[in-house]
């Protein structure tokens, strides 16, 4: 969640057990970290941002870069786990070397009585609260959206990283109306630990691939399940296999197909359904080979067009920018350009592209 937006509503997403008699769920404890905590000497929180399953995430000035930033504190019934926390620290390791125009930059770690992560601060909204403010998106808007993303993945796959939790909260988008991808590694060092086996927290069951659910490990084809119900969720609004609770979610995505986008709302194209089919296929070896394959059957589906990138204005609120078509190129190269180097073999000397930065309508 973005500073200043409002929450989206609570809703059953993972398999952890529910408070007895319904009640609501405590609030995280964050082990004396909040406002007005200084971390590391130079990290100043100065605001609670929102939490999630795993963590609390604050906003904090870097006083040594002289930046705001986001610091996203472990719960400590989670922390309390070594094995965890040492998983944490890995995971946090390798999510910091990636880069990429599209990945949420992980720029320190720590322990300040709970494990936390320093990283970039995006100010906007997540997928998310677009979602709630716009009900859906256009097939062009929701290329805009994804692209980014497959391309983002397919950085991290390379490397050897695998997300494990891509859902809409987990997509911010930046003020230049930018996708980028957060929280890649923290669902993972959850899953590596006992927390799994008792069945605590396992992910987030409306994106879960079947795999997961039946207990296998996570691979990219795990991700790319998960973009696959992302996309589906951008162009209808709706999850695709909705149930009563989460375990009754978790066992539909292990055994039934994701519905044709098309079947809920008109204006799909067809070639989409496809896209998603594939994505989502039940068995990991019939989903696309890579993020690459998927990002190239997107531009397949949604010809032409101006591309559109739904971002925040001043005010908060979401709005649609329409890219310039020297933008819209540029940005087309470089995902393309990013995918493509993903694939090579090491040694390749192609400079990295970079997105041009949509302009505000004036």
């Amino acid at each position: 969640m973005s500073p200043g937006s409002r929450p989206a509503p609570p809703e059953p997403d993972t398999l952890a057990p529910a408070p007895a008699g319904g009640a609501a769920p405590p609030e995280p404890d964050t082990g004396g970290i909040g406002v007005g905590r200084v971390l590391a000497g130079r990290y100043r929180v100065v605001g609670r941002v929102g939490a999630g399953g795993m963590a609390t995430i604050f906003k904090a000035v870097d006083a040594a870069m002289e930046r705001d930033v986001a610091v996203k504190v472990i719960h400590a019934h989670l922390a309390d786990d070594p094995a965890l926390r040492e998983r944490f620290r890995t995971e946090a390791r390798h999510a910091a070397a990636l880069s990429h125009p599209s990945i949420v930059n992980v720029f320190d770690q720590g322990v300040a009585d709970l494990p936390y992560i320093v990283m970039e601060l995006v100010d906007g909204p997540s997928l998310r609260e677009v979602l709630l403010d716009r009900g859906r998106l256009s097939p062009a808007e929701a290329l805009a959206v994804v692209e980014p993303v497959c391309a983002a993945l397919a950085r991290a796959h390379a490397a050897g990283v695998i997300h494990r939790d891509i859902k809409p909260e987990n997509v911010l988008i930046s003020p230049e109306g930018v996708p980028k991808v957060a929280d890649f590694g923290i669902a993972r060092a959850v899953a590596a630990t006992s927390h799994t086996a008792t069945g605590t927290l396992i992910g987030s069951v409306h994106y879960m691939a079947p795999e997961l659910v039946d207990g296998r490990d996570a691979t990219p084809a795990s991700d790319q399940y998960a973009v696959g119900v992302l996309l589906y969720e951008l162009l209808t609004g709706r999850k695709p296999l909705p149930a009563d609770t989460p375990m009754a979610v978790a066992l539909r995505h292990a055994r039934e197909a994701v519905p044709p986008p098309s079947r809920a709302v008109g204006g799909v194209p067809k070639a989409l359904d496809r896209v998603v089919a594939r994505a989502t296929a039940l068995k990991p070896g019939r989903r696309f080979p890579d993020m690459g394959a998927l990002a190239t059957a997107l531009w397949a589906a949604v010809p032409g067009g101006a591309r559109p990138v739904v971002a925040a204005g001043p005010d908060g609120r979401e709005r649609t920018l329409v890219l310039p078509v020297a933008a819209q190129a540029t940005m087309s190269e470089a995902s393309a350009a990013d995918l493509d180097r993903r694939q090579r073999p090491a040694g390749g000397d192609r400079p990295a592209a970079r997105p041009m930065p949509a302009s505000r309508p004036g």
